[in-house]
């Protein structure tokens, strides 16, 4: 039995990076699933969407029994990628990520269902070979040291008031809870600790709030240019 539960661990991992290649492949951040299910229903109903907390956690390994409903949501979101019509979207940054999106299909060229995804989440199936995790693609582990350092770096270079940094960054923490906000805002401004399951939700906001800097920053160095 303890063998099991190592090669099923070993192949949730596998299984998250694979995911990431494929959400990297395609251009995708991690909640460009969610918000195409958000902006398309008619596509992806509310029932079958993806949410970027349980994607993150898919990456990382973190659900250690995925539900059922886990396989359907991504055949769901697979079947959508195969077809054609990726619905209206208005957001032109969204819009050009969907459109770039690639489904996962098997030899004959139809999309993985439900049970190709269960498969490859236990171990049973490879995904395609160029989104197949090799062994340069492990990942090391995240460090609260590591990503406070990034998030003061950020800070300095943007000259951002520290409390004015953290309503930025919270602002795009509307998927986690109160529990986990209050958890981030203590390890990065009082040095408390952090649960090691919640650093990759803190990596996915500072991913996302540099982003936005960087857009915003961008108009002011046109403006400074002129």
């Amino acid at each position: 039995m303890p063998d099991l539960h190592r090669q099923l661990a070993a192949a949730r991992e596998t299984f998250g990076h694979f995911l990431r290649n494929w959400r990297k492949a395609n251009g995708w951040v991690i909640t460009t699933p969610q918000d195409w299910a958000k902006a398309c229903p008619e596509l992806i109903p509310p029932g079958l969407r993806v949410s970027s907390g349980q994607w993150a956690n898919l990456e990382n390994a973190q659900i250690k029994q995925a539900q059922p409903s886990t396989f359907l949501q991504l055949a769901a979101l697979n079947q959508a990628l195969a077809t054609k019509q990726r619905g209206r979207i208005s957001d032109a940054l969204l819009k050009e990520r969907v459109a770039s999106g690639q489904a996962i299909c098997r030899s004959d060229g139809s999309p993985w269902g439900p049970e190709d995804w269960f498969a490859c989440y236990i171990g049973n199936l490879e995904g395609p070979t160029e989104l197949w995790p090799k062994a340069s693609d492990d990942q090391p582990p995240l460090d609260l040291a590591q990503l406070k350092q990034r998030y003061e770096a950020l800070i300095e270079a943007h000259k951002l008031r520290p409390i004015t940094a953290m309503v930025q960054l919270l602002s795009g923490a509307k998927d986690l809870g109160t529990e986990q906000q209050l958890e981030i805002e203590g390890g990065l401004l009082q040095d408390e600790a952090i649960r090691p399951e919640t650093l990759p939700a803190l990596q996915k906001l500072l991913d996302e709030w540099e982003a936005n800097l960087k857009r915003q920053a961008k108009p002011a160095t046109r403006s400074h240019q002129k």
